[in-house]
């Protein structure tokens, strides 16, 4: 039987928080299949924090087109390896996001003619791996008469992302460029669509685990009963194991042996907004005191901040400058970063060298040498 207390440790080990980094972005992205991207500073910081990479060579394997942005799922932008995304948005899109879209266009009295008239000008003007803006592709659908609401202009371009027409793939100083899929992505995985499905299972599980089908369910927006064949079919793949209270959990093969690993204490870290650490879970109890939650999304709005943790347990919450105030600053300069444990418990718990070296740590991810940290009273 898995008894909870084992269940953050493994958690760690999964979420790339602990043991040996992945060796690249590419690879965190893979590991992963999606990891949140609502904040492309913070997805670059998952990426780098587990890869060990800068943010310079995080941004290089985006422009490299090994790494791309899209809607996969559950309306929210996500970071993918490139080669991912194809089977994958074919999965979800034929699943859940086709119909919740053609119920959108339906409620807003739109015809999807609408949406083949961008896809007609996004081929266009994108061909020859041209790459522009979301404002430069807007531009050209109000021109040609696709439509002038900005309203629209998303709903359009998420829907050619979520089909796969387009996808967010190079950078532009803090913009990502939409390209045309089959132009960007030259070497896509490909997988039956009951493949898909198993694989889809195996990632989560492999990355996320210990978790249980409702955290499947809620990560991908498929019901249990979809989620029950991939399942199914992953068994050679992953393993099931008791819990208590009557819980079911699956983890890796890999850490199927749970017990002969030596609990996951990877110390001082500071985790970007929105990281799978606390998203990838219904049940965070093991990683949150339930107390807090709205400390890290105030009202529960959706907006989750950046946080603290001491191996693996959530302590506070940190700010640093937006990369608009990073580029500012003056090489040679420190990066001005505050943290704010939640309260002097857990502020007496943060010692000063060590909230030093992972601020440090953060500092480097930019390009800097070190932090100017500011601890404020809990």
């Amino acid at each position: 039987m898995l008894p909870n207390l084992a269940i953050l440790s493994l958690r760690l080990r999964s979420l790339g928080l602990a043991g040996a980094n992945l060796p690249d972005a590419t690879s965190v992205a893979t590991h992963f299949l999606a990891l949140q991207g609502q904040v492309f500073p913070a997805s670059q910081w998952a990426l780098g924090l587990r890869a060990a990479m800068p943010r310079s060579a995080v941004r290089a394997e985006f422009d490299a087109g090994r790494l791309v942005r899209s809607w996969p799922m559950r309306g929210t932008i996500h970071v993918m390896a490139a080669a991912d995304l194809g089977w994958f948005q074919d999965l979800m899109w034929k699943h859940v996001g086709q119909r919740a879209f053609h119920r959108w266009f339906e409620r807003n009295g739109l015809s999807l003619d609408i949406v083949e008239r961008g896809r007609e000008l996004a081929r266009e003007v994108l061909g020859n791996r041209n790459a522009l803006s979301r404002n430069e592709l807007f531009d050209h659908f109000s021109q040609r008469g696709v439509s002038d609401d900005p309203g629209f202009l998303r709903g359009i371009l998420h829907y050619l992302c979520r089909d796969s027409t387009v996808t967010l793939g190079p950078t532009r100083g803090s913009e990502h460029l939409v390209v045309l899929t089959e132009s960007w992505v030259t070497k896509p995985r490909l997988f039956s669509a009951q493949e898909a499905l198993a694989e889809l299972v195996v990632r989560f599980v492999n990355s996320h685990g210990p978790v249980s089908a409702k955290d499947m369910a809620r990560w991908t927006g498929l019901s249990l009963g979809a989620l029950a064949g991939g399942i199914a079919d992953a068994s050679d793949r992953i393993v099931k194991l008791p819990g208590e209270n009557g819980a079911t959990w699956h983890v890796s093969k890999k850490l199927a042996n749970w017990n002969e690993f030596e609990p996951a204490k990877p110390g001082i870290q500071l985790l970007p907004a929105f990281d799978e650490h606390i998203l990838g879970y219904g049940d965070r109890t093991a990683q949150l005191e339930p107390a807090y939650e709205e400390t890290i999304c105030p009202g529960r709005n959706g907006m989750f901040k950046p946080t603290v943790t001491l191996d693996g347990v959530t302590v506070g919450t940190w700010q640093a400058p937006t990369p608009g105030a990073v580029a500012k600053l003056a090489p040679g300069r420190s990066v001005p970063i505050v943290v704010r444990p939640f309260d002097s418990k857990r502020a007496r718990l943060l010692g000063k060298r060590a909230l030093q070296a992972a601020a440090n740590t953060y500092a480097s991810f930019l390009g800097f040498d070190e932090a100017a940290l500011k601890i404020l009273p809990g």
